[in-house]
């Protein structure tokens, strides 16, 4: 069955900030920000128990949870905004005014709640519907800024079962962490009722000014911007993914890291340092994984090659908040 025909749209509409609790700003893109305008949309699904009708839901969750994120966006704004992208020398900004909005799309879902929650392999399409569509350009205006919409929002209910919350956004505004803060202060927000309070020690940094360029990085990522923003194809291109190709979910528990830890402490017993390695769960679960991908890869790549001289690289991002030099109140 087409997994597009189970889901049916119930609802369209835009979620803004509280009228006049914003005010008009723009907030530029540093350089580390301008590379990740030509990357993929970051997509995220996340599911919830659910076991009412889709009635009830639309009666009774829905009108907190679209309050509760209008509450929210007044103080993650940049989510609620679009990035403007001017031709050259113009750089890219952030720009909020009163009235831009996310859009907002509720949806009802025919598929089984239980196999879409599941572990084990399933078709890749499976989640497909679930995820909301981000326009990649909205518009141009009259002096060629391309202006690029942030975020959106898919609420799919499954009748009787759970729902989904579904969002596709640009990751020039913010990575993993800060999307996962926004999240959270929305579900704060909402579980208390749209009692703010529970915000006071969460509120986002936006300002890009902590940010510091010593090497001149702005000047190198503004050069590939301008080449792109130039260009008449400069949205990003929809991969197609492979029919034949499954998803699945593996959990790799404490039982396992342990398994795993005592595995590599047995060999390294023979190493003449060995009692100055400390094996932690996240170095065995990244070896793990590594191996994992490695042998999949050269089993579809390399099933025919006899070279065995591979190099592979594993890469990981790593969190650099905490080296900012942020600037002090006037308190203190």
């Amino acid at each position: 069955m087409d997994q597009k025909s189970t889901v049916k749209v119930v609802d369209c509409r835009r979620v803004s900030p509280p009228s006049g609790s914003v005010p008009a700003i723009a907030v530029p893109l540093t350089h580390l920000d301008i590379s990740w305008l030509y990357s993929a949309k970051v997509q995220r699904l996340f599911f919830y128990e659910f076991p009412h009708p889709t009635l009830h839901f639309m009666e009774t969750t829905l009108p907190m949870l679209q309050r509760s994120l209008s509450l929210t966006l007044q103080h993650f704004y940049p989510f609620a905004a679009n990035i403007m992208c001017p031709q050259s020398p113009g750089k890219p900004y952030i720009h909020y005014t009163e009235g831009d909005s996310v859009a907002f799309t509720v949806a009802e879902s025919a598929a089984d709640f239980n196999n879409v929650i599941a572990d084990y392999p399933r078709s890749v399409k499976l989640l497909h519907p679930f995820v909301p569509q981000l326009a990649s350009v909205a518009r141009v205006t009259e002096e060629g800024v391309r202006v690029i919409p942030i975020i959106a929002i898919q609420v799919t209910v499954f009748p009787n079962s759970g729902i989904c919350i579904g969002s596709t956004y640009c990751h020039a505004v913010g990575d993993g962490s800060s999307f996962m803060q926004f999240m959270r202060c929305w579900k704060s927000v909402c579980r208390s009722g749209g009692d703010l309070t529970c915000l006071e020690n969460s509120h986002p940094l936006i300002n890009r000014d902590v940010i510091k360029d010593p090497n001149g990085m702005e000047l190198i990522a503004l050069k590939s911007y301008w080449q792109w923003v130039s260009s008449c194809e400069n949205t990003t291109p929809t991969k197609e993914v492979g029919t034949d190709k499954v998803r699945a979910t593996f959990v790799l528990g404490r039982a396992h890291a342990e398994i795993l830890k005592n595995l590599v402490t047995a060999q390294c017993k023979n190493s003449v340092d060995s009692e100055t390695y400390h094996i932690s769960t996240f170095v065995v679960t990244c070896a793990f994984i590594w191996v994992c991908l490695i042998k999949s890869k050269e089993r579809v790549s390399y099933a025919n090659s006899e070279d065995d001289n591979v190099f592979y690289y594993f890469l990981f991002p790593i969190d650099c908040r905490n080296r900012l030099e942020f600037p002090r109140s006037e308190k203190e």
